[in-house]
């Protein structure tokens, strides 16, 4: 919680918090909204405090109505009787204070109040956007059935049902920003009361049209070299561009000389076994042995990648070129095909 926060209890009605005495402790200011339980009404213990929103702006008045036809008018009643004034009475005299009433007994403690955060007790993997999760955790007790949570790493959750006081099942929404499908979301990490995701806001006004672009020359066509490896390492190794062969640890035995001046435009590498959580497999051309901005990563469960920047990359005619890969997390051994589009 914190000073200014908006709450619901439940039979209470919204609050705003007021201050925050201690851990157990907090004091609210009842927002008097439509449906707030009436003043003096006993809330009882155990109700569940949650997030709560300000009541939207009142809406425009309506037009006024049309005025009604007249009633007929009613019969004029008998004039009734005076009453005889009486005489006023002689103010009494004021009675003595009665003695202090003993003091009552003390009202009984209220229950503890719980925590509406908890801690994840083992690990668990990142279901399907739509799909379920058994999550084990320190207390349900907070929680309840439709509730959206926020699990740090693992993202935004709804309860879909709670099994017992430290398992919870929940269902993955999927939001941007979550784990990805597959992702193992380590243990002790924070579980908490979340929001839905709010409404997609309107689209911005069109901007005004850029000026005309020079005329650009014309274009020449476009090739590629496709270099393949079988078994690629786990290690720093380097395989030919435009052949099929066995990468090495020397790269001066994949080295092989641009046929001309060419402009890379892009690249694309694809493998038929996935790195693995976790792991990757980093694939760049490598121009005269130094490293060039033609680079792209396979991640985790992925098994390509590609890159295809704004502006090409200039390659002078005989240039020694080749591909380099690299790992993190040594995955496992895997056919690679790299290409390399470009234009003379």
């Amino acid at each position: 919680m914190a000073a200014g926060q908006v709450l619901f209890v439940t039979t209470g009605g919204f609050y705003t918090v007021s201050s925050i005495t201690d851990s157990t402790t907090v004091v609210l200011t009842n927002l008097g909204y439509t449906g707030n339980a009436s003043s003096g009404t006993v809330v009882a213990s155990s109700k569940t405090v949650s997030a709560g929103g300000l009541i939207g702006p009142t809406g425009a008045a309506g037009a006024v109505g049309a005025t009604g036809a007249a009633g007929a008018t009613g019969a004029t009643g008998a004039t009734g009787a005076a009453g005889a004034t009486g005489t006023v009475g002689a103010t009494g005299a004021a009675g003595a204070t009665g003695a202090t009433g003993s003091a009552g007994t003390n009202g009984t403690n209220g229950t503890n109040g719980v925590d509406a955060f908890t801690t994840t007790t083992a690990s668990y993997t990142q279901p399907a956007s739509g799909s379920n999760v058994t999550v084990s955790v320190g207390s349900t007790s907070w929680m309840a059935a439709g509730q959206v949570l926020f699990v740090t790493t693992g993202g935004f959750y709804t309860v879909s049902s709670i099994t017992n006081s430290t398992t919870v099942v929940l269902t993955n929404l999927g939001y941007t920003g979550n784990a990805s499908s597959g992702t193992v979301v380590a243990s002790s990490k924070t579980a908490s009361a979340g929001g839905l995701i709010g409404p997609t806001g309107a689209a911005g006004a069109t901007g005004s049209a850029g000026p005309t672009g020079t005329t650009g020359s014309v274009p020449q066509g476009y090739t590629s070299m496709t270099g393949i490896t079988t078994g690629l390492a786990n290690s720093t190794r380097y395989f030919a561009v435009n052949q099929y062969g066995s990468d090495n640890a020397n790269e001066s035995a994949a080295d092989s000389p641009a046929p001309a001046d060419i402009t890379l435009t892009g690249i694309i590498c694809g493998m038929n076994n996935a790195p693995g959580s976790g792991k990757s497999r980093t694939f760049t051309v490598r121009d005269n042995a130094a490293d060039t901005s033609m680079t792209c990563t396979v991640s985790d469960t992925a098994k390509a990648c590609s890159l295809f920047p704004a502006s090409g990359l200039a390659i002078t005619a005989g240039h020694m070129i080749d591909w380099q890969g690299q790992t993190t997390g040594s995955p496992a051994a895997t056919d690679v095909t790299c290409v390399m589009y470009f234009h003379i």
